[in-house]
C-alpha cells in the first residue's frame, strides 16, 4: 500500500487556514504607516487603516479564462478590472495601533521591489483585531465568522452609539430593506441589518437598531433608545455577493524539500500593493502596469510542515512587474534557493550580490500563465534565510536580451515549457543554474564556449554559495536553438546537463553514444562538464528523425547516467535491452554509462499513440537503481499542442493510489533498475479538474518521496484529492485555480541511512544523535574516535576537541540494497574562559559591551544592573557605577565564561549662575572643577579660548550684548561642558512689533528673548486677559491701543518697550459663500461667489476650480463636494463654505418609479402611495378611476394619495396614473401606469 503523506491544495499566497477563514496580517513597514493590517477576501483585499477600511476589489475573469484555454492565440492583452473604495469613519479618533488577538502559527514575508526599507519579514497573522477607543468609550472589532467577514461595535457604558458615523469614498451606498448595500463596478458589498443587544442583570436584552442615512453619511439609529450605563453590542455582517473575481488566483510551478521533510512550493501570485486610488479601474494585464492599484504577478513561496496541517511561512518575492518561479532547492543550512525570471527592474536584489542591474529585453507574454514580461526578462537567483524572514542574497543574471525563457518554437513542445531550467547545489554548497538565453552578452566567466551560438543558447552558471561571484559560466549552443533543462552532480563534482536542441551540431565528443545529430525536429542531449568548467568530458545526442528532448538527468549511486524525456520516434526505436516497453509511446527513459559512450538500456511508456502523454516534472534514481518519474497530461497540454496526448489509457498497477482518470491528471511511475518491469504506476488528480503545472521543476528526495507542485482546481473546483482532513486548506477558496501540493511516499523497501546531529558540540558533553534512517533493523555507529555503538539513537561524549567523521551503517536483510551508509562531520570544541578586560566610560555615557551574538546561543549577565538587557550577547551599559560583570554563554553543550569590568569616570564642573546687566560692563567669572584642563570660550566648539592658560579657571569678560560663555573641563577621555548666559536688561524687554487683531479675538504678546531673572509688568492692566507678571500675555482691546511693558531686575534697573495693537476691519459676519446652481449633473458646472469684495480669497479643493484665488470661480466637481473659501485682509482670515451636489442618474426608471399597489387600511404600513425619485425639481402626479374621474393630483413629490376620494376610502380596484417629472439639469420624463388599491 503506498502512503500519501499529505496533500494540500487551494492556497493563496497568504494561505487560508480553515479556522479562521480570514486572517489579518500586521503591517511591519511593507505598507504605508496609516495601514494597520490587511486581510485577503475572495475578490481582493481589505486594508484596516487608522480611520477606516479600504476595499480593493478585483475581477480576474479574463486572465483566468486565458489560463484555462492556453490553446487560444490571444493577440490582445487580458483586462483586469478593479475597484477601490474607502469606508471612512467620521470624526473618529486616529488609531495608531490596533490590538491584535488570536495569534496564528503562520507568518508572512514581503520582499517586493528593491528598497529594503519596504521589505518585511516575520509578519504575524491573527484571527481578529480591535480598534480600541475608535470613538470615546467605543471599540470596533473585526474578525472572521464562518465564511463571513464581520465587525462588532462595542459601546461601553458612557459611550454614545450615535457618534459612530461613516461615509464611502469611491462608491455609492444605499439602505435597501434595512440592509446597507455598497455599489461598485466589481461586486456589491452588503451589510446585513444590524442587530444589537445589552446584558442586563445577566439576561441578553435585544435592542432595536437600524442603519440610518443622512446625505452621504451613515450611522446607527435606535428607535426605542438604549441604556447608556450598560455596554451595547452592535453586530452587522459583511457578505460578498454577486462577485466574479478570484481570491488571489495563484498557479503552481515548482516544489522541493529539506532534510526535515518540509515541503516548499513556488507559485505565481496575483497579489496587490497598497491601493491609493478610489473608484473603479481597468488596465491591461502587465505586471508593473498595475503598480499601485493594478494587481501584478509576484513569486509566492510557501513552506509547509511535514504533516501538511499548517503553513510555516509564506513569502512574496517580486518587483513592480511580473516574475515567475522555475525551480527550488534547499541547502544544508535549510536556506531556500529560488530560480526564476523577472521583468521587474526593481526586483529585490541584495547589495552583496553578483549583479544588481536589470538587463531586460523584448516584451513577451507566455500564453495561458497570465503574465507579461513587458520589459523583457532576466534570470533571478534568490537565497532566503532558514526562517524565510530575510534575503541572504539575491541577484540578476542575464544580458540585454531575454534570458531564462525557452520560447524556441521547436523546443517549446508542452504547455508552459517556457518556464524550464533548474537550480542545483554541490557538496560545497556552490549553486548551479542551467537555463537559456537570447543575449549575446550573457555573463560568461572562464567559458568553454564564450561566444553566443545564435538564436536561443543554453547556459550553465556556477555561483559561489553566497551568489557574490560566478565561479564559471558558459554558453552551450550552435546556430539553431538550444536550451538546458536539468543538471545533476556526480561523486567527483562533475556535472551533467541535459536539454533540447535543433542545432545541426553540438560539442559532442567523438566517443559519445550518439555523436552526430539525427535530423529530427528537436533532439535531446546530455553533456558532462568537469567541476571547474574547463572541459567537456563526455556527451551524446538523444535523438531520432522525429522529435526528442531530455527534460531530466540523474546520476545513480553507481554513477550511471539516467535520462527522462519525450519522443515521437515510432514503434520500438527507443526500446533497447528493456523488458518493459509500450512501443510507439512518447515517454522516454534511458540508462547510459558515466562517460555517455554506451547505452545500457532505454524504453518508452505511454499509450502507444505516437505522442507524449506527459509533460515531465520530477525524476529520481534511488539507491537500488529504481527509476521514479512524475508528469502531467491532459487537455491543457493537447489544447496547447495537438501532438501531445492525454493520460487516458496509461497503465496502472494493482496497488495504485488512483486507477481512474478524467484524462487530465498527474501520473507517477516507477520502473525496475533494468527496465524489466513496472514497479508502481498511478494517476493522481480529481475527477473534474484539468490538473497540470505551469512549468517548473518538482523533486523526489533520496527516499523516493515526491514533493510535487500542482495548478489545481481550475474552474473553482474542489475535487483535488485531500489528505489529511485537517490539511491547511481542504477547499478551493478561489473562483479559479490555486496552487496545490502533495507529498507522496511510495514506501518501497529501500534502506536509507541518515541521522541528525549538531554541527558543533562541547567536549565531555553527551552529543545527541537522532537516527532518521528508513527500512532498517540494525545500526552500526562509528563516532570517529575509536568508539562505536549499535543503539538506534545513541549519545556519545568526545573527550578531546577536534573534527570527527561520524559514520552510520543502516542494515536490513529484506531490502533491495540491504544496507546504506552515511557520514556527517561534527566539530568538538572546549568550553572557554576569557577576559574582555576593563572598559572605561564617562559618567552618563552609554556603551555597548560584550561579544558578537551567535544565533542559538544563550547569554546571561550577572549582575544585571545598569544593562538594558541581561540575556543578550551585547547589551548597552548606561548611567551606572563601577561594575565587574560575568557573562555566561551556553551553546552546543558548552558553558563559556567571559569577564568584563566597567570603570566609570566623571568630571566635576561648577559655573556661576546666569545673570542680567543693566548696561555693558566687565564681568568676572570663576569655574570650579577637578579636571585636568579648563577652557573658557564664547564659541560652543571652543575653537578660540578666552583664557590663555588652560589651568586657569577664572576670566574677566567685557559684555556689550547678550552673550553665552562656554566652559569645558577634561579628565582623561571624559569631558564636562557647561555655559553661562549674560544678558542686558534692554534686550530681554523687547516685544513683538505692531500687530492687527481680528475683531473680538485675543492676541498674544511675548518678549522676544525673555529672562526668568526679570519681573514683567504690562499696562494698561484692563487690556490684559491673562499672563500678567510673565513674559507672555493674552491681550484683548476694543479699539487701537498701546500696550506698554516694564521689566525690572532686582530693583536695580528697569527697561521699557511698547507695541500698538490695531483692530481689523474684516467682520466674519459679513462673509457669505454661494453656489448657483447648488445641484448639477455629472460633467456640469456651478458659479461660486463670496462677499464682501475687495479682499484676498483662497478656495479649496482647488483642483475642481478654474481660479481658486477669485471671488467668483467656476466649479466642475466630479462628485458632490463642499467648497471652502478663506477671506484674508493681510492680518485676519475668516471662512465660509458651500456645497455643490453632483447627481449621476437617468431621468427615468429606475431613478423614478411609482409602486404598482398599496393598501390604505390604517395599519401605518404602505397606507400612502408616493412618487419615488431623487433630484426631481418639478412633479405633476394625477390618478383616475376606471370611469375617468380624477381622484387625486399633486405638484408636490412629498404629498401622496391616501386612497381617499371626496373624504372616503375608495374600494379595492385598479386605477390609472399619469406622471410628468422634471429632473435636475432640465431633463423631463413622462410615465403612465396602473395602481392597485388593496385592503
Amino acid at each position: 500500500m503506498k502512503y500519501l503523506s499529505w496533500i494540500l491544495v487551494f492556497l493563496a499566497v497568504s494561505g487560508y487556514a480553515q479556522n479562521p477563514h480570514y486572517r489579518f496580517t500586521e503591517n511591519r513597514g511593507q505598507w504605508p504607516n496609516h495601514v494597520q493590517a490587511r486581510t485577503e477576501i475572495e475578490i481582493g483585499w481589505v486594508w484596516m487603516e487608522s480611520q477606516g477600511l479600504t476595499f480593493h476589489l478585483t475581477d480576474f475573469s479574463e486572465v483566468s479564462a486565458r489560463h484555462a484555454h492556453p490553446e487560444l492565440d490571444f493577440k490582445d492583452k487580458a483586462k483586469v478590472y478593479g475597484h477601490v473604495y474607502r469606508q471612512q469613519f467620521i470624526e473618529s479618533n486616529t488609531i495608531q495601533h490596533v490590538d491584535f488577538e488570536q495569534p496564528l502559527a503562520t507568518y508572512e514575508n514581503f520582499f517586493l521591489g528593491n528598497n529594503p526599507d519596504q521589505w518585511a519579514g516575520n509578519c504575524r497573522t491573527f484571527g481578529r483585531l480591535t480598534y480600541s477607543d475608535l470613538y470615546p468609550n467605543i471599540d470596533l472589532t473585526v474578525y472572521s465568522s464562518d465564511f463571513f467577514l464581520k465587525y462588532d461595535v462595542v459601546v461601553r457604558a458612557g459611550g454614545d452609539a450615535t457618534s459612530v458615523k461613516w461615509k464611502y469614498n469611491g462608491a455609492d451606498a444605499e439602505i435597501v430593506d434595512g440592509r446597507l448595500v455598497v455599489h461598485n463596478s466589481i461586486a456589491n458589498i452588503t451589510e446585513q441589518r444590524p442587530i444589537a443587544w445589552q446584558i442586563i442583570d445577566g439576561e441578553k436584552i435585544w435592542v432595536e437598531c437600524d442603519f440610518q442615512q443622512t446625505d452621504d453619511e451613515f450611522s446607527f439609529h435606535f428607535p426605542n433608545g438604549y441604556r447608556s450605563d450598560v455596554d451595547l453590542i452592535i453586530d452587522p455582517e459583511l457578505i460578498f455577493s454577486t462577485y466574479s473575481g478570484s481570491q488571489a488566483d495563484n498557479f503552481g510551478y515548482t516544489a522541493t524539500f529539506d532534510a526535515g521533510g518540509f515541503l516548499y512550493s513556488g507559485s505565481s501570485a496575483f497579489g496587490a500593493g497598497y491601493p491609493y486610488i478610489n473608484g473603479s479601474y481597468e488596465d491591461t494585464w502587465g505586471g508593473g502596469d498595475g503598480q499601485g492599484f493594478l494587481v501584478g504577478t509576484d513569486i509566492a513561496i510557501s513552506k509547509y510542515d511535514t504533516t501538511g496541517t499548517f503553513m510555516v511561512y509564506s513569502t512574496y518575492l517580486g518587483g513592480a512587474n511580473d516574475e515567475l518561479p522555475h525551480s527550488l532547492i534547499v541547502n544544508e543550512q535549510d536556506e531556500l534557493i529560488v530560480l526564476g525570471t523577472t521583468s521587474s527592474p526593481n526586483f529585490p536584489v541584495t547589495s552583496n550580490s553578483y549583479d544588481q542591474s536589470f538587463g531586460g529585453g523584448g516584451a513577451f507574454a507566455p500564453s495561458g500563465v497570465g503574465v507579461d514580461y513587458v520589459n523583457g526578462s532576466d534570470i533571478i537567483v534568490t537565497k532566503f534565510n532558514a526562517t524565510g524572514s530575510d534575503l541572504v542574497s539575491s541577484t540578476f543574471l542575464g544580458g540585454t536580451d531575454n534570458d531564462g525563457l525557452n520560447t524556441a518554437s521547436n523546443l517549446k513542445f508542452n504547455y508552459a515549457d517556457e518556464v524550464r531550467g533548474e537550480v542545483m547545489i554541490d557538496l560545497d554548497q556552490n549553486i548551479y543554474i542551467v537555463s537559456c538565453t537570447y543575449s549575446s552578452n550573457f555573463p560568461v566567466v572562464s567559458p568553454i564556449q564564450g561566444i553566443h551560438g545564435g538564436g536561443l543558447d543554453a547556459t550553465i552558471t556556477k555561483f559561489d554559495p553566497n551568489l557574490e561571484n560566478i565561479i564559471w559560466s558558459t554558453f552551450m549552443g550552435s546556430s539553431g536553438d538550444d536550451a538546458a533543462y536539468s543538471i545533476a552532480v556526480d561523486a567527483n563534482d562533475d556535472i551533467y546537463v541535459c536539454g533540447g536542441t535543433d542545432s545541426p551540431s553540438l560539442p559532442i565528443p567523438f566517443a559519445g553514444w550518439q555523436n552526430t545529430t539525427n535530423g529530427g525536429q528537436a533532439e535531446g542531449y546530455i553533456l558532462k562538464y568537469s567541476a571547474d568548467g574547463s572541459q567537456i568530458l563526455a556527451g551524446t545526442f538523444m535523438g531520432s528523425t522525429a522529435y526528442d528532448q531530455v527534460y531530466f538527468v540523474e546520476v545513480s549511486p553507481d554513477q550511471d547516467i539516467f535520462a527522462y524525456g519525450q519522443t515521437r520516434a515510432s514503434n520500438s526505436y527507443w526500446v533497447n535491452n528493456a523488458g518493459y516497453a509500450q512501443p510507439n509511446s512518447g515517454m522516454l527513459v534511458a540508462k547510459l554509462d558515466n562517460q555517455l559512450e554506451n547505452l545500457a538500456w532505454s524504453t518508452v511508456f505511454g499509450t502507444g499513440a505516437g505522442k507524449p502523454n506527459l509533460s515531465p516534472t520530477a525524476f529520481l534514481v534511488d539507491v537500488c537503481g529504481k527509476v521514479y518519474m512524475s508528469g502531467w497530461g491532459g487537455t491543457t497540454n493537447t489544447n496547447s499542442n495537438p501532438n501531445t496526448a492525454t493520460v487516458t489509457g496509461m497503465e496502472t498497477t494493482s496497488d495504485a493510489y488512483q486507477t481512474t482518470t478524467n484524462g487530465s491528471d498527474f501520473y507517477l511511475i516507477i520502473l525496475e533498475n533494468d527496465a524489466s518491469d513496472v514497479v508502481y504506476a498511478s494517476f493522481f488528480g480529481g475527477p473534474v479538474s484539468n490538473e497540470h503545472v505551469d512549468g517548473g521543476t518538482s523533486r523526489f528526495n533520496e527516499k523516493g518521496v515526491i514533493y510535487q507542485s500542482v495548478c489545481a482546481g481550475c474552474g473553482s473546483n474542489d475535487d483535488f484529492p485531500i489528505f489529511p482532513v485537517n490539511a491547511v486548506s481542504p477547499t478551493n477558496n478561489s473562483s479559479n485555480c490555486n496552487n496545490g501540493v502533495f507529498k507522496f511516499d511510495f514506501q518501497l523497501p529501500i534502506t536509507i541511512a541518515d541521522f541528525n546531529a549538531p554541527n558543533q558540540y562541547c567536549a565531555n558533553a553527551p552529543v545527541p544523535f537522532s537516527n532518521s534512517s528508513t527500512f532498517a533493523q540494525n545500526y552500526s555507529w562509528d563516532f570517529g574516535d575509536n568508539s562505536s555503538s549499535s543503539t538506534t539513537n545513541p549519545f556519545h561524549a568526545y573527550q578531546q576537541p577536534g573534527i570527527y567523521d561520524v559514520t552510520l551503517v543502516a542494515l536490513h536483510p529484506g531490502t533491495c540494497n540491504q544496507s546504506d551508509t552515511v557520514m556527517h562531520t561534527i566539530e568538538i570544541i572546549e568550553a572557554t574562559v576569557s577576559d574582555l578586560g576593563s572598559f572605561e566610560v564617562c559618567e552618563g555615557d552609554e556603551q555597548t559591551i560584550g561579544v558578537d551574538p551567535v544565533p542559538g546561543y544563550v547569554y546571561e549577565w550577572t549582575p544585571d544592573t545598569w544593562l538594558n538587557n541581561n540575556d543578550i550577547a551585547n547589551p548597552v551599559y548606561s548611567a551606572g557605577e563601577d561594575t565587574d560583570y560575568l557573562l555566561t554563554i551556553i551553546h552546543d553543550g558548552c558553558i563559556d565564561t567571559v569577564y568584563q569590568d566597567i570603570i566609570v569616570n566623571s568630571v566635576a564642573l561648577e559655573v556661576p549662575a546666569d545673570t542680567v546687566l543693566c548696561e555693558s560692563d566687565v564681568v568676572d567669572l570663576l569655574a570650579g572643577t577637578d579636571g585636568e584642563t579648563i577652557i573658557w570660550s564664547d564659541l560652543p566648539d571652543f575653537s578660540i579660548p578666552l583664557n590663555e592658560n588652560d589651568q586657569d579657571p577664572d576670566i574677566s569678560y567685557f559684555v556689550e550684548d547678550n552673550t553665552t560663555l562656554y566652559v569645558q573641563s577634561t579628565l582623561g577621555a571624559c569631558v564636562a561642558t557647561d555655559s553661562v548666559q549674560i544678558n542686558l536688561i534692554g534686550t530681554q524687554t523687547d516685544i513683538t512689533g505692531n500687530i492687527t487683531a481680528c475683531g473680538g479675538d485675543t492676541v498674544t504678546l511675548s518678549v522676544i528673548n525673555p529672562s526668568p531673572l526679570l519681573d514683567y509688568l504690562w499696562s494698561p492692566a484692563g487690556a490684559i486677559v491673562s499672563g500678567q507678571g510673565t513674559s507672555s500675555v493674552e491681550v484683548s482691546v476694543g479699539s487701537t491701543t498701546w500696550i506698554v511693558l516694564e521689566s525690572n531686575y532686582l530693583d536695580e534697573c528697569s527697561a521699557f518697550d511698547s507695541v500698538l495693537v490695531s483692530i481689523s476691519g474684516l467682520d466674519p459676519a459679513d462673509i457669505l459663500a454661494n453656489a448657483d446652481p447648488s445641484m448639477i449633473e455629472n460633467g456640469g458646472s456651478s458659479q461660486l461667489s463670496v462677499i464682501p469684495p475687495g479682499y484676498e480669497y483662497v478656495w479649496t479643493p482647488a483642483e475642481f476650480l478654474n481660479n481658486a484665488g477669485s471671488s467668483n470661480p467656476i466649479a466642475t466637481p466630479p462628485q458632490t463636494t463642499t467648497f471652502y473659501v478663506s477671506v484674508l485682509d493681510g492680518e485676519c482670515i475668516h471662512s465660509d463654505s458651500v456645497r455643490v451636489t453632483v447627481v449621476d442618474f437617468v431621468c427615468g426608471p429606475p431613478s423614478i418609479y411609482v409602486p404598482n399597489a398599496f393598501s390604505p387600511n390604517g395599519d401605518d404600513h404602505n397606507d400612502v402611495i408616493f412618487v419615488h425619485g431623487t433630484n426631481l425639481t418639478d412633479v405633476y402626479f394625477t390618478i383616475y378611476d376606471r370611469w375617468g374621474e380624477r381622484v387625486f393630483e399633486t405638484n408636490d413629490q412629498d404629498i401622496g394619495w391616501d386612497g381617499r376620494f371626496k373624504g372616503k376610502l375608495v374600494d379595492p380596484a385598479v386605477f390609472v396614473y399619469y406622471l410628468e417629472a422634471t429632473c435636475a439639469g432640465g431633463a423631463t420624463y413622462f410615465e403612465k401606469g396602473n395602481i392597485t388599491v388593496q385592503r
